[in-house]
């Protein structure tokens, strides 16, 4: 889940630009907004796709032990990497001038107040970051959510019955279900080696083969999840990280 996309729906100020990227910081600049939609449509395919960013001062990215945003606050400026970041998706769902709201799927390690920051020097009259809200993480979106204070009314079966199978954090990579004797044998640890994986091999095995380092759903007969497998250089399968059985 740490290396999971995330979604978010970003509103954007134009014509402003802060100290910290977003409504926190205090406005260094001020701008006329006249720009068109038809002008921030334009713009927005120039951020779609893998782009490069500079991460901002005020990050948790430390320099020499410190987080930066501690430097930041001192006055301090370091020099930073760009970092190159994939935009999934960047579309346009609301726009009120001086404000346009966007709806950002992103890859891992996206600043959305850098992309609203070069988003506003593109347009050539600067913005910051108004809001952000994170809409959906991996697999799941905010419509799997439930408020605190309802879950907090519920009765103890109605909570569990709210909660996602364990499996559905990886349904992304393949599946192998495993006979009761190598399930044991798994579960305790053990590789599985290619020829005791016949459903496996007809799932695709020699390509992952020549990979190595690829996971797999483990399941047993009766379709409990067992974790992770990892298939190495020969095509094995060997635990990666186990469901405790307790």
């Amino acid at each position: 889940m740490l290396e999971s996309d995330k979604r978010y729906l970003a509103l954007v100020r134009f014509g402003q630009t802060t100290a910290t990227g977003d409504s926190e910081g205090p406005v260094l600049e001020d701008k006329p907004v006249n720009f068109s939609e038809s002008d921030l449509n334009s713009a927005l395919e120039r951020f779609r796709g893998e782009i490069s960013q500079i991460p901002p001062m005020y990050s948790a990215l430390k320099h020499q032990g410190k987080p930066l945003y501690e430097l930041a606050r001192k006055g301090e400026t370091i020099a930073r990497s760009a970092r190159h970041v994939m935009i999934h998706s960047l579309n346009l769902v609301g726009f009120e001038p001086p404000f346009a709201r966007l709806d950002v799927l992103c890859s891992k390690g996206t600043y959305i107040r850098t992309l609203a920051e070069d988003l506003g020097q593109a347009l050539g009259c600067g913005a910051h970051l108004a809001s952000l809200e994170r809409t959906g993480i991996g697999p799941y979106g905010i419509d799997d959510s439930i408020q605190l204070d309802v879950l907090e009314q519920l009765p103890t079966e109605s909570r569990d019955a709210l909660l996602k199978a364990m499996d559905s954090l990886v349904r992304r990579w393949p599946a192998v279900k495993l006979s009761e004797e190598f399930a044991r044998r798994f579960t305790f640890g053990q590789a599985i080696s290619r020829n005791n994986l016949p459903e496996y091999v007809s799932s695709g095995a020699p390509s992952l083969e020549k990979q190595g380092g690829e996971l797999m759903r483990v399941y047993s007969q009766d379709d409990a999840f067992l974790g992770l497998g990892e298939v190495d250089p020969v095509g094995s399968l060997r635990p990666h990280r186990l469901v405790s059985g307790a």
